[in-house]
């Protein structure tokens, strides 16, 4: 499953902060590869542990 399957599969447990996290994810693909947790934070105008917390969903929406 892709990041993008995964995210769009789960769209109703992910509040609008995340929302904004991922829109930011998903236009800036390559960019997001390689920059660190707090310029995603900066980008996006959210705290590094918003970044952080979207993450996480992610991986227990994995398990």
């Amino acid at each position: 499953m892709t990041l993008e399957e995964l995210v769009n599969s789960k769209l109703d447990k992910l509040n609008p902060t995340d929302l904004i996290v991922w829109r930011y994810i998903y236009a800036h693909k390559k960019e997001c590869c390689y920059i660190s947790i707090y310029d995603i934070a900066d980008n996006c105008n959210v705290s590094r542990t918003t970044v952080l917390r979207f993450a996480k969903k992610l991986m227990v929406l994995v398990i």
